[in-house]
């Protein structure tokens, strides 16, 4: 029994082929690698606005850094103003009115809505509050590190001071020592929400001095 024959056109190489008619309603390339190359994803080189390296990324990315790590350093947190913070404070009242400030149960935190960012609890808003007072600039959660067993992410990264703040509620827990002991090259501080919340009340400045463990 013979076999139609037909000529088929490859869409991307346009190379010409003889192939079964059946063959030839279905097909659209001439080989795998034809295949392969018109699925690949165009490419462009974007250059990060926080560091300057270049690095290339599928088009219909439209991110302008080249790691999340140069994203949050971007929106390092100037201090508010007076008025700003007064501003802040007012929306987060009307957030907590219109239902739009979450409340948990039991233990779990509250998480408050400060300036534009959402933090996970009351306190860690209030120590954001509180550093604005003392002027000084803060990222908020800018890096995840590993603990082999387990991961830490700080709450705050100081930049002027080049280190992290850590807001606990009562007890230290078992990450901050693990991060000391795996990063002793880097700082960290733990502030408890009884000295936060005391500090915050009576319009004082919270201490970042420290002495390494």
């Amino acid at each position: 029994m013979s076999r139609t024959l037909v000529k088929f056109t490859c869409k991307l190489c346009g190379k010409q082929q003889l192939v079964n008619v059946t063959l030839a309603r279905t097909r659209k390339y001439c080989s795998y690698a034809c295949r392969d190359e018109s699925r690949r994803i165009p490419r462009k080189v974007v250059i990060c606005k926080q560091c300057g390296r270049e690095k290339l990324k599928d088009n219909y990315l439209k991110g302008q850094f080249c790691s999340p790590r140069c994203a949050s350093l971007s929106r390092v947190h100037l201090p508010l103003t007076a008025e700003q913070r007064q501003r802040a404070s007012i929306a987060g009242r009307l957030a907590y009115m219109e239902g739009r400030r979450v409340s948990g149960g039991g233990n779990r935190s509250r998480r408050t809505t400060y300036g534009s960012i959402c933090f996970r609890s009351r306190t860690e808003a209030r120590v954001a509050e509180l550093l604005d007072r003392q002027g000084v600039s803060w990222v908020y959660e800018l890096k995840r590190f590993d603990l082999d067993s387990t991961t830490y992410l700080p709450d705050f990264y100081l930049p002027d001071l080049a280190m992290y703040l850590e807001v606990k509620g009562y007890i230290e827990g078992e990450k901050v020592p693990l991060f000391r002991e795996k990063y002793p090259e880097l700082k960290i501080l733990v502030v408890f929400q009884r000295t936060v919340d005391a500090t915050w009340r009576g319009g004082g400045a919270l201490c970042l001095q420290m002495s390494l463990v």
